[in-house]
């Protein structure tokens, strides 16, 4: 009988802590990500994991995937294709929360299945916050229920994640039998109907409102705002600094960014020169964004960021993932397993990428949870509390539908 290693035994342990650090969250969830990280790297001698191999994560697919999926976002934002498609939507739906929620699923369901599934949360996540930002509802009851009907809809086909590619060329390499396009739609389909009647009603009254729609906040005069201001080539404050310009206009405010010729500069110093055509962020009370206004040739840019919302500034943004990389032998384990079992091996393999592509219960499960993740200012327990449920009941789903449509 095997025995366990030091090694093995301390690595239980580390990931033991990670797991409660990431309930818990005493620290952002990053940093216990990458403490993880750092702490197997330095503990090399007992874990075996090298400097190399502790940051191969950041060149892995997944996680470039996930980047490159934010630039295709703004991209397709910047298009104004969006902001159209929420119109039509926002005609649809009103401020009733049961629409917008319908809406959602219903869009990025049938999307998933044509596109991968973190595409199209990438690109409809703007759409969906705002959609819930001027309607009255928070944010935070879609942005979820965005992330898990992806899920089910990248379940209909398979090129709907890039969970159901890897399975399928394993299945290749393993049994000879790769995945057709439609090879579990009809699978699909059911996850998809009793995952969104639980989105629907279970999942409704779980899903936590941690944000407040800008709708409903009273503006105060000591309220602060995070909003976008452009200086104009005929403002007097051209050619001051910053500091000179808060001292000749009388008033004050935070500056958080500074765009100028397509660069981003953070927390631009009082010394910094005044340009023509210089876009700043700036954090400032109503007040205060009165006075500001009252400058020549200082005017808000349109569609200017929202208070407190941070997600529309530069586009360096920190993103970590834990991933399971593509040489994962779990398909081939679950291979030789039905094998000795005697039972169908393709069935198993089935639920495997049924398992792996519905991970509802974590925000590192799968990348659309990360996604949402930070908009939502969800919390690690959020995720345990509404994934949970589901995750229980497609389970069972999936295992009858698996054993009726294939059999075992």
């Amino acid at each position: 009988m095997a025995t366990l290693t030091t090694g093995a035994i301390l690595v239980f342990l580390l990931v033991a802590v990670a797991l409660a650090l990431f309930v818990t969250e005493p620290v952002p969830i990053d940093v216990t990500a990458l403490g993880l990280m750092v702490t197997l790297m330095v503990l090399r001698p007992w874990t075996g994991i090298s400097p190399s191999e502790g940051v191969s994560g950041l060149s892995n697919a997944a996680t470039v995937t996930i980047l490159a999926m934010m630039i295709l976002s703004d991209g397709v934002r910047r298009t104004g294709l969006i902001q159209r498609l929420q119109s039509i939507v926002a005609a649809y739906t009103g401020s009733s929360e049961r629409r917008q929620l319908g809406a959602t699923i219903g869009i990025v369901g049938p999307l998933s299945a044509l596109i991968n599934n973190t595409a199209a949360v990438a690109v409809l996540m703007p759409m969906v916050s705002d959609l819930a930002h001027e309607n009255g509802t928070s944010p935070s009851k879609l942005l979820l229920p965005l992330s898990y009907a992806s899920m089910f809809g990248g379940m209909l086909t398979l090129v709907g994640t890039s969970t159901n590619l890897l399975a399928s060329s394993l299945a290749a390499e393993y049994l000879g039998r790769p995945f057709s396009m439609f090879e579990f739609t009809h699978l699909g389909a059911v996850v998809f109907l009793v995952g969104s009647a639980y989105l629907f009603t279970v999942g409704y009254w779980l899903t936590p409102a941690h944000v407040h729609p800008r709708s409903e906040r009273e503006t105060t005069d000591e309220e602060e705002y995070l909003t976008e201001v452009v200086v104009r080539e005929e403002s007097p404050a051209v050619g001051m600094t910053i500091a000179e310009a808060f001292e000749a206009f009388g008033f004050k405010a935070e500056i958080v960014q500074l765009l100028r010729d397509d660069e981003y500069y953070r927390d631009p110093t009082g010394s910094t020169t005044i340009h023509p055509g210089d876009v700043y962020t700036v954090r400032i009370t109503d007040a205060e964004l009165r006075a500001l206004l009252d400058v020549n040739g200082v005017d808000l840019v349109p569609e200017a960021a929202a208070e407190g919302n941070l997600d529309a500034l530069a586009p360096e943004q920190t993103l970590v993932e834990i991933v399971l990389t593509a040489g994962s032998d779990l398909v081939g384990e679950t291979v030789d397993a039905a094998t000795r079992l005697g039972v169908d091996a393709f069935s198993f393999v089935l639920a495997v990428t049924f398992a792996a592509s519905t991970a509802f219960m974590s925000p590192v499960g799968y990348q659309t949870n990360l996604f949402v993740y930070g908009p939502g200012k969800y919390e690690f327990r959020d995720f345990v509390r509404v994934g949970g449920p589901l995750q229980l009941l497609l389970a069972v789903v999936t295992t009858a539908g698996i054993t009726a449509f294939w059999g075992l």
